[in-house]
């Protein structure tokens, strides 16, 4: 049988976005307790220490930090005009082309009868309404109603 109109495939669009994340990451540091197996692990770290190198596990090499970090957020949270227009436009295509994908499966489902010959009718908004009908309709409105208003004027005028 014919699928129901609400088992139209539902189309994702997935997010790859480097301003509008669905999910915010917690980039803080975390402490981290060791133990060494024997004192030639402790003492190299320690020796390192004394010379002024750091150990620190993350995915980018060099991690900001501090003034630097806080810079880096604050840039990221007013990206440039064209940048940020650009991504828009682009996801605003993708969109689209995903919503005529949509109708043209809605469609072809409402065209195609079942086994049975049935043609399923779904509800759908008519989308060829002009604005010119819109506005004759209105003019038409307005003179019914002028109409309207003349005839009370004239009601007990003898």
């Amino acid at each position: 049988s014919q699928p129901k109109p609400s088992a139209v495939p539902k189309f994702h669009i997935p997010n790859k976005s480097k301003y509008f994340n669905d999910v915010k990451k917690n980039a803080s540091f975390r402490c981290v307790f060791v133990q060494f197996q024997d004192n030639a692990g402790l003492n190299n770290i320690m020796s390192a220490a004394k010379m002024g190198l750091n150990y620190l596990i993350s995915d980018v090499a060099k991690p900001l930090i501090g003034t630097q970090k806080w810079a880096a957020e604050y840039e990221k949270m007013y990206p440039k005009d064209d940048d940020l227009r650009q991504e828009c436009e682009e996801y605003m295509d993708e969109f689209d082309e995903v919503e005529t994908l949509k109708l043209q499966k809605e469609k072809e489902m409402a065209e195609t009868p079942d086994e049975d010959g049935w043609i399923t009718v779904t509800k759908s908004n008519k989308l060829g309404a002009s604005t010119e009908s819109a506005q004759e309709k209105k003019k038409l409105y307005d003179k019914k109603l002028e109409k309207k208003k003349k005839e009370t004027l004239h009601l007990y005028s003898f």
